[in-house]
């Protein structure tokens, strides 16, 4: 432990009061003084427990600072969401292998059965497939879209 001089000061200062307090009997000292004695043994106490507090501050200051690596996230990117329609779907083969004239007959007649809403264009896109599956749930369904001989017998329904 360090050799502080103000420390030893109050140190000394205290036992000094405190052997001269213990030598004069008490009742010989007036009220004054007593009070005096109290006083400075309450200013040496919380003198030394300032003290006390102080050092402790000083050390915790005063020490190294440790090194803590950054943390590291992951960027986030956009990922576009995947579209509703899956043109490698059974449905959607068996669509496509039709020939144009064809397809716009089909989405014509989903069109006449209140199914489809869309241009009637030949290509299988989202609203082609809502339809399709619209059809294929009331009719032979759902189920057969799932396959391509399944998906087959759904368009011909519509065409024959």
């Amino acid at each position: 432990m360090k050799f502080n001089l103000r420390t030893a000061a109050i140190a000394a200062t205290a036992a000094l009061s405190l052997a001269a307090t213990s030598a004069t009997p008490v009742h010989a000292l007036g009220k004054n003084e007593k009070n005096f004695l109290l006083g400075a043994g309450a200013a040496l106490l919380l003198g030394s427990i300032y003290l006390k507090n102080r050092e402790a501050q000083a050390q915790q200051a005063y020490r190294t600072p440790t090194y803590q690596a950054p943390t590291y996230q992951q960027p986030t990117y956009y990922q576009p969401t995947q579209p509703t329609t899956s043109y490698s779907s059974s449905a959607a083969r068996a669509f496509n292998s039709y020939s144009a004239t064809e397809r716009r007959q089909i989405q014509s007649k989903l069109r006449a059965y209140g199914y489809y809403r869309g241009a009637v264009d030949g290509s299988f896109g989202p609203q082609t497939q809502q339809a399709v599956s619209g059809y294929a749930g009331a009719t032979l369904g759902t189920a057969k879209l799932s396959s391509m001989n399944g998906a087959f017998e759904v368009y011909d329904s519509l065409l024959y």
